[in-house]
């Protein structure tokens, strides 16, 4: 293992924080600047807490930490602002002005897959190499999370769902997709669904959504039918009270079939629905496009067992 590959782990904060010394946990409020071609230690300007205790100063990487006192940086004054030291083995304890220097210690786990996520391809997930499962507690609240975002942010299909439900005048304008038939031919069919969509007046739209679904399935495609469902209807009526009916009917819509969830084949069970899908996206663009392995289920089975 070279000393690079630590300083890659550390920059992506995929290293498990406490100090080998006190057991203390350690935040970190900034890793630092990742000093890769001048002199002085490997992180610049980075702040951590331990306990009630927030330090600034830098971080330094080793394999082994009597490389200190190898690379002689006991006698160079650029390293005596150093607050943390992380090594993969902790051969020889640091101290600097009589004083131990907090340290962590990559564990086993990490130093074995670190190559591998270092070489992987771009498209490919650090954990591709695994096969877990997500527990049903976190794919719900990633998809809880992606329903609340959803319910906030604008959307086109937000604005069909709201024209076919009455609440929007007019027709929204359509963009073209490559996975889509002409607007012109959509635009004609969600005219078409919007004259024979019959709803309850007395009873909450909530509560008629497999109705709704099967109107739909009639005058649109599969596709279009999915995306109106999952990125404009279920997000314009969501809310805390709603949660419940909403859950339910997403699992039994389909399972979506895009790029991003074809990412995790191999890596868990293939996903039975909608509801997991959407629970997958989320966790793929809040934790696996940050790197934020340390707080996902699958990144913590794999480095903190």
């Amino acid at each position: 293992m070279r000393e690079e590959g630590l300083q890659w782990a550390w920059n992506k904060g995929l290293v498990p924080l406490a100090d080998a010394y006190t057991r203390e946990s350690i935040k970190i409020n900034n890793p630092g600047t990742w000093n890769r071609f001048s002199p002085g230690p490997d992180f610049k300007n980075a702040s951590i807490r331990i306990g009630n205790i927030t330090w600034y100063g830098d971080v330094e990487i080793h394999v082994k930490a009597s490389d200190w006192f190898k690379h002689k940086h006991h006698l160079d004054p650029n390293y005596q602002n150093v607050i943390l030291h992380v090594v993969m083995e902790n051969d020889k304890p640091l101290a600097i002005h009589g004083a131990r220097i907090p340290t962590i210690i990559m564990p086993p786990r990490l130093i074995k897959y670190l190559t591998h996520w270092q070489k992987k391809p771009k498209q490919v997930l650090p954990c591709s190499f695994t096969a877990y499962e997500f527990t049903p507690n976190f794919l719900k609240a990633f998809w809880r999370r992606r329903m609340n975002r959803k319910h906030l942010e604008f959307s086109a299909e937000k604005e069909i769902a709201a024209y076919l439900l009455g609440s929007g005048l007019e027709i929204p304008v359509f963009k073209y997709s490559g996975r889509q038939r002409h607007w012109i031919q959509k635009q004609t069919a969600v005219l078409r669904l919007k004259q024979v969509l019959h709803l309850d007046t007395n009873t909450p739209v909530v509560m008629q959504l497999d109705a709704i679904e099967k109107t739909m399935r009639s005058c649109l495609t599969p596709f279009e039918t999915q995306s109106i469902l999952l990125n404009g209807l279920l997000p314009l009526l969501w809310n805390g009270q709603h949660e419940p009916y909403i859950y339910h009917f997403s699992q039994k819509l389909p399972p979506e079939n895009n790029h991003l969830t074809r990412l995790y084949h191999g890596i868990i069970p293939p996903p039975r629905n909608a509801f997991e899908t959407q629970a997958l996206l989320e966790i793929n663009r809040e934790l696996c496009n940050t790197y934020s392995c340390l707080t996902c289920e699958l990144g913590c089975k794999i480095l903190c067992p």
